[in-house]
């Protein structure tokens, strides 16, 4: 388009409005930022043209024109993880416990999937991350065991998830019970917690095929965490002790 390479405000408002017609005008806005980081050592005023009044009002236009309404995944319910429970109630099989161990076990700990399933890329797994059978103790009342590292933990300092035993059918003691009875029958050796019936520890695409089989696309695997913290805020808990 024979435009100068000296950034403007010009030519930053023509990159929002070209690049606003194949992407959202909300990840046009996270480039900006991106752009502003890579050539403020080449440009030192360039923060100052993103900010400029004609750059901010062609990206406020862009997001009333051509903004797309942001498509929230649904919060999983008590009522659905009934459900689960009268569907797998009668198996026995070894992957069928171990699904409903992890939902549950997420939805009443809070937990991301990711902490609770290794990601589907190789490149991105790391097993310091993985909870460890050895890690977990079990009384009457509670199971307990150490989430060694989350993204929300820089120095790996680890978490304890604690679940208590309670009446429901959807109790996730109960059901991290049946699956550890299973586990430690088939692998006894075997250091990860969470281990399918091939001795793996399960993707995240082992999880959600399951999950799709029951739910449609508004369920995510992050409907577990926030499904949980909505239940703790109807059954009335402080907001500061679900946060």
């Amino acid at each position: 388009h024979d435009f100068p390479t000296q950034p403007s405000a010009d030519t930053l408002s023509f990159f929002v409005v070209y690049m606003s017609h194949y992407v959202s005008p909300r990840t046009v806005d996270s480039y900006l930022s991106g752009i502003c980081n890579k050539l403020e050592a080449y440009y030192p005023d360039i923060r100052k043209l993103r900010s400029s009044l004609l750059v901010s009002n062609t990206l406020k236009g862009c997001k009333r024109l051509r903004n797309v309404a942001v498509r929230r995944k649904r919060a999983l319910t008590i009522d659905d993880l009934n459900v689960l429970v009268v569907h797998y109630s009668p198996s026995h099989q070894h992957d069928d416990l171990l699904f409903m161990a992890i939902i549950t076990t997420g939805f009443f700990s809070l937990q991301r999937l990711g902490e609770l399933v290794q990601p589907d890329d190789t490149r991105k797994r790391d097993l310091r991350k993985l909870p460890l059978r050895h890690t977990l103790k079990r009384d009457a009342s509670q199971i307990e065991y150490l989430l060694p590292a989350h993204k929300a933990d820089p120095f790996f300092e680890g978490n304890r998830i604690i679940l208590q035993k309670s009446n429901q059918p959807c109790d996730a003691y109960l059901h991290l019970t049946n699956f550890l009875q299973s586990r430690d029958h088939l692998f006894p050796l075997f250091p990860q917690l969470f281990l399918t019936s091939a001795g793996q520890v399960p993707t995240r695409n082992w999880f959600m095929l399951r999950l799709r089989q029951h739910f449609p696309d508004d369920i995510a695997g992050h409907s577990m965490r926030s499904g949980g913290a909505t239940a703790l805020a109807l059954a009335g808990v402080p907001d500061e002790r679900i946060q």
